[in-house]
């Protein structure tokens, strides 16, 4: 499964590792790896998630951010 994240969403979360790492050293690559393991989850039970539309996003003309597309526990 591949998983797209959109360049708005990959500078944000450039910001949030920084802004994390400053609050607590390494706290942002804590931060970075669990985002990662998420990715990984998606990636090994890809049916275990909402099914994301890109063709909604087209309707609305706007981007779907990135924790949209992140299952909450």
């Amino acid at each position: 499964m591949r998983i797209l994240v959109l360049s708005c969403a990959e500078d944000e979360f450039a910001e949030a590792v920084d802004y994390y790492n400053k609050q607590r050293l390494g706290l942002g690559f804590e931060f970075a790896a669990e985002v990662q393991r998420t990715f990984e989850r998606i990636r090994r039970y890809p049916e275990a998630w909402m099914v994301f539309s890109c063709r909604a996003s087209e309707m609305h003309h706007q981007p779907i951010p990135l924790r949209c597309a992140i299952p909450s526990s």
